[in-house]
């Protein structure tokens, strides 16, 4: 999914009728659900370690669409009646809900 437009079109094609959040720019949604900054142990935890010295090597600190590679990543499935389903608070840069989590939030 890389940037925006790549994770919108996978959004729309697999699950039309959910809203993705994908360019925060400023950030506000991290701050307002307390998304940190990664710290060097979750910046380089053995999972994430060859992604983080990739992505540091190709793109610096900062990803190509402005991104902060420093930025932990959280995920959050809200439904309808604007109740949390699910929200996962990354314990490092390359962890992610398992697909099965997803796929029972969105149920």
């Amino acid at each position: 999914m890389g940037d925006p437009v790549g994770a919108q079109a996978i959004c729309q094609r697999h699950a039309p009728q959910i809203h993705c959040i994908l360019d925060d720019e400023q950030q506000t949604t991290y701050q307002r659900y307390g998304v940190g900054k990664a710290t060097l142990a979750a910046l380089f935890a053995p999972t994430a370690f060859r992604e983080s010295i990739s992505t540091i090597r190709e793109f610096g600190m900062g990803d190509a669409n402005g991104g902060d590679v420093k930025q932990m990543p959280a995920t959050f499935v809200i439904g309808a009646d604007g109740r949390f389903r699910l929200a996962y608070y990354s314990r490092s840069v390359a962890d992610y809900p398992a697909e099965t989590q997803l796929v029972a939030a969105l149920q």
